[in-house]
């Protein structure tokens, strides 16, 4: 099962046993960069999880995906590539994952038209 967004992407290793990795996709804009946008979706699904009152692992995997990402992203260099494409009238993705337990940061262009 593959779903992107704010899901969770579960996999099997090559023995076949499944493991989850979090995926969070951000989308940048102009007025509101790659920072701004990761900090607003933490304090989305921070409030989520509260008025929740209930413990949600998904959410809680979430978050720490995202608290990790704000605490260790190269930000000017993130606003940099984004704002490349952004300037020209194109839309971009961030894609956030935690794979095998290391953060890992994709950017993908996204077709105007």
């Amino acid at each position: 099962m593959i779903e992107w967004g704010r899901h969770v992407l579960i996999q099997a290793n090559p023995d076949g046993v499944a493991y989850q990795m979090t995926t969070i996709e951000l989308f940048p804009t102009l007025e509101h960069c790659i920072e701004s946008t990761a900090t607003a979706e933490f304090n989305l699904l921070a409030g989520r999880y509260l008025e929740s009152g209930r413990e949600d692992a998904d959410l809680e995997a979430k978050l720490e995906l995202l608290r990790d990402f704000l605490e260790t992203a190269d930000f000017p260099a993130l606003r940099q590539e984004s704002d490349f494409y952004l300037l020209v009238g194109e839309s971009v993705k961030f894609i956030i994952t935690d794979q095998d337990e290391m953060l890992t940061v994709r950017m993908e262009v996204i077709p105007s038209g």
